[in-house]
Formats: C-alpha cells, structure tokens, sequence
C-alpha cells in the first residue's frame, strides 16, 4: 500500500460527471488491485447526482483516494488534464467511471513498461460489457495491435488503427498506463472533439506502445455513456467536451479542429524536416480522411 509521505508509484484519475451509477463498481476494482501501491484521484465536475457522497465516503475510508470537485461543469476534456495535473506517481492511468479493469490490470502494465525501457505507454486488450456488466462482443473488439520502433511508422499505424475501429482502439489504448513523465511532454487533452485520438498520435511520436494480452480492460456500452453513437449529436458532444463553446461558427470549428491539430502534433516534434514533410503528406490522404468520414457520417442527420 502506498506510503502517503511519498510519492505512488501509480496515480489513477478518474474524471467525473453524475456517475453515481457505476461509480462503487469501478473505484473497488481500482482499490482492490493486486498492485497496491496507488492513489486515485478523482474530479468532479459539478455533479448533480451522489457522485460527491459516494467519493467523500472513500475518502474517509481509505488514505489513497483525493477527492476534488469543481464549481462548475468545465467539461471532460479539462477534467480529463485536471485529475493528470494533480497526480503525483510515476506512472500514471486515466480510468473512466463506467469502465471497469481487471485486478490485475496495473500490475501487468507496469510490469510491461519496466521490461520496455522505451515504452511510454502499455494497455492491455479489451472487452465489451453492457449496463449490466455483462460482455456481449469481443469479436469487435480488437485484437493485438502493438506500435513500437520508428517513431514515423508508429504515428502511421496508429492512425491506420483509428481509420479502422477510432471508437474501441482509441479507448482500449486512452485507458492504458503512461510513464507520466512521458505523457507530461505532450500538449494536454483539448476541448474539442476527438482530442485524445489526437494525444496519442502526438505521444506515439516519443516512444513505443506496449499491449499486454490478455483482455483486462471491460468498456461499458451503454445508453447515455460517450461511447455510445445512438446518443451522438454535434451539440451533445461539444456540450460533453467544453460546456461553454456557444454558437454554431465554433462548434463546427471545434468538431473538426482534430484534423487540423494532427498536423500540428507532427510540427511540434523533433522530427526531421524530411520526416515532417512525409507525415503531413500522410495527414492529407488516407487513413486520415477514411477517419474523417467514419467520425462524421456516424453523426450525420443528427445535428
């Protein structure tokens, strides 16, 4: 258990809005882990319902879990960077309050990542469950992925992934563990649509990928959750990103800024200019365009 005079080995942040559902459901599988030298931090953002009961009472009962709460609702991607801006591990795991992991689930990444001096990152396969937690797919979730060696050919693959499946690679891989000094040198998660698919290109660029696998990540689908298309609208994801985008100039702006920041996730690298120049042409032709489509047809008529 960790010691709270020093730093954990692994900080995990949850970021939350009105999940008392689920929330007991995944704060114990983050608790009961079988590595146990963790904290968990949990962001608030303004819950409505007895999300703050819930976290203040696991508080209370054990010294690992922080609790903050914001004022207002400031949207996911700020609460997202808020519960990384405040943690203090080594390593660090962003968890979403519907998901669950298995017990086992930080112990193997951290053991991938000490085996991979070069890895920034390792996640473990997954499954899908429903809203009662049942698996109900896991021919659609997909299989051994791996991004390692030349920083260029892992931001491709990375990409080609998300051509393919954006809405189970991209949180199979999210919701995998950083070496936090890592994740630190990337720009922060932004408030606009598809901004993590958008870190983790930019994270590919630093250092390799590491999958453990076995299935030890359960992604909830379920009515009401952000995974979920049924509920998908260009309002009601802005509103799930950055409650204060107004108007219908920047919304449109912020739906397909993710385009845009691809590229400047190449500029910002160290890459040669030869490099540079070959991934920008990349960003124009596909997979990124058969990305494209695939994001916006799936809200397509429902604007």
């Amino acid at each position: 258990m960790a010691d709270q005079k020093r730093p954990p080995r692994v900080s995990v942040g949850i970021p939350v809005y009105n999940g008392e559902r689920y929330l007991r459901d995944a704060i114990d599988a983050i608790l009961g882990q079988t590595f146990e030298d963790i904290e968990l931090v949990i962001s608030d953002n303004a819950s409505t319902d007895a999300t703050e009961e819930i976290c203040r009472e696991y508080v209370a009962s054990d010294p690992r879990v922080r609790y903050y709460r914001n004022i207002k609702n400031r949207g996911a991607a700020r609460n997202f960077n808020r519960v990384f801006d405040v943690a203090r591990g080594e390593y660090f795991k962003w968890a979403a309050v519907d998901d669950l992991i298995s017990l086992d689930n930080i112990e193997r990444c951290v053991e991938a990542l000490e085996e991979n001096p070069c890895a920034v990152l390792a996640y473990t396969l997954a499954t899908h469950i429903d809203a009662a937690g049942e698996a109900f797919s896991s021919n659609g979730v997909l299989g051994p992925m791996g991004f390692r060696g030349d920083r260029v050919a892992r931001f491709k693959q990375l990409l080609h992934r998300f051509s393919k499946d954006f809405g189970v690679s991209g949180p199979m891989i999210l919701f995998g563990t950083y070496r936090r000094a890592a994740l630190a040198q990337v720009r922060p998660m932004g408030a606009y649509f598809a901004s993590d698919l958008v870190l983790l290109s930019e994270l590919a660029l630093i250092g390799d990928f590491v999958e453990v696998p076995d299935r030890l990540l359960s992604i909830r689908l379920h009515p009401g959750s952000s995974s979920w298309p049924d509920t998908w609208s260009y309002e009601s994801i802005m509103e799930f990103y950055d409650p204060e985008v107004n108007g219908i100039a920047s919304r449109t702006f912020q739906m397909r800024r993710y385009h845009i920041e691809f590229f400047n996730a190449v500029a910002r690298s160290d890459l040669s200019v030869a490099d540079k120049a070959g991934l920008f042409l990349f960003c124009t032709v596909p997979p990124l365009k058969r990305l494209q489509r695939k994001l916006h047809t799936t809200m397509r008529g429902r604007s």
